[in-house]
């Protein structure tokens, strides 16, 4: 469907993470965090307690991912942490692909859990990050609490960390599930209404 990316990561390790959220598996004891960059781009910074394993090198380092209780994979933009997830699965290790290493930073720094509440007349959101350049928000849907229609002047990502919604567009509806992706054109107007007791996303705009 237009606009409509699922990442096929995501979908495979909902199977291996059951009910946890994204951000419950990143902060989980004995999740492996890894960052499958450069060692150039590890050297300049990455995620608190996560090792380096350049996508080049997952396969000759498999022996480490074996004795993780989960695996959580993430790079610049998601693309080589997906290749690596495809490539653990081929091995038989599932794994969460985390996408960026930002979005990761900012599900270990905060529990967005914590943050916000489900009802079922109104949402509830809290702000992930709110720089100059990016903006992130959660977003809590209970069930049949709705996000009104409205539109962003930017492209946005969605990301959806629990639950189900349906999202409405240009007379379309899309279900999104919990781990899928969509990405929201700018200047067309959406909705969003929550279809489970507890649904939650967070919506990035920005670099």
């Amino acid at each position: 469907m237009k606009h409509l990316f699922l990442i096929g990561a995501f979908l495979v390790s909902a199977v291996a993470v059951k009910a946890q959220t994204l951000a419950e598996v990143i902060n989980a004891d004995g999740t492996l965090l890894v960052d499958v960059r450069s060692a150039d781009e590890f050297a300049k910074g990455s995620v608190d307690g996560a090792i380096n394993i350049p996508l080049e090198q997952v396969e000759k380092q498999i022996a480490k991912f074996k004795d993780a209780k989960a695996v959580v994979l993430f790079c610049r933009t998601g693309n080589r942490s997906g290749k690596a997830e495809a490539l653990l699965k081929k091995k038989g290790i599932k794994a969460v692909n985390g996408k960026t290493v930002e979005m990761v930073k900012h599900l270990q720094k905060v529990n967005i859990l914590s943050k916000v509440q489900y009802h079922t007349d109104k949402r509830s959101t809290w702000f992930v990050k709110d720089g100059k350049n990016i903006r992130q928000v959660a977003v809590a849907l209970g069930e049949g609490a709705m996000l009104t229609k409205h539109n962003t002047k930017i492209p946005a990502t969605l990301i959806m960390l629990k639950g189900s919604v349906r999202f409405v567009i240009e007379g379309e509806e899309v279900i999104l599930n919990e781990f899928d992706t969509y990405q929201i054109p700018a200047n067309i107007d959406h909705e969003v209404i929550g279809l489970t007791k507890e649904n939650l996303f967070i919506v990035t705009k920005g670099e």
